[in-house]
């Protein structure tokens, strides 16, 4: 998180998903206590952040273990100085479908101040929306739709970037072999 100048370590045991806040200086390296960043759709997996740095927040995304296993996000505020902790935003049901899913992925535009939500249900028919986010209370303004880019063509590797010299986004997948 550039604006608290700190590192956010996010990470997945024992079901539970924790974090700490890392500040950095020369080569002291110094933690914040552990902190729990997923409470209420707990066991999650397939977690992944990103930082939206024209909006000073960190973006959280996984996919819930337990049935039914939607994928979620949810915005976070680094609160840096002597504390070294998170201020996290409701947590967010990004797609409702009742299916299994395998991956989910988020990407996030500066110059845009929008982001890019995709996930990967288990039929392998990926999926993708845009979303923003609210700054007074870490909330998400999802889009409503959601198209789908590939059906029953890719496997369990998504990911989601802005390109900024081409003005766009790119969504990566790898291609289920069985239908090459």
């Amino acid at each position: 998180d550039s604006t608290s100048d700190r590192w956010v370590l996010i990470w997945y045991t024992n079901n539970a998903n924790k974090y700490r806040v890392a500040a950095v200086s020369g080569t002291t390296f110094t933690l914040g206590t552990t902190g729990t960043s997923v409470t209420t759709n707990t066991h999650a997996y397939q977690i992944k952040a990103v930082e939206a740095k024209s909006k000073g927040r960190i973006l959280l995304t996984w996919i819930k273990s337990s049935s039914p296993s939607d994928p979620f996000m949810r915005v976070g505020q680094v609160n840096g100085g002597s504390t070294n902790t998170v201020t996290w935003g409701a947590e967010t049901s990004m797609h409702s479908g009742n299916v299994y899913n395998h991956r989910a992925a988020i990407g996030w535009a500066d110059s845009t101040d929008m982001g890019v939500f995709s996930w990967l249900e288990n039929n392998n028919d990926l999926y993708v929306k845009g979303f923003k986010i609210d700054t007074s209370d870490n909330s998400i303004d999802q889009g409503a739709s959601e198209p789908t880019v590939t059906s029953s063509i890719s496997n369990k590797y998504i990911d989601v970037v802005w390109n900024p010299e081409a003005d766009h986004w790119r969504i990566m997948f790898i291609k289920d072999g069985s239908n090459a």
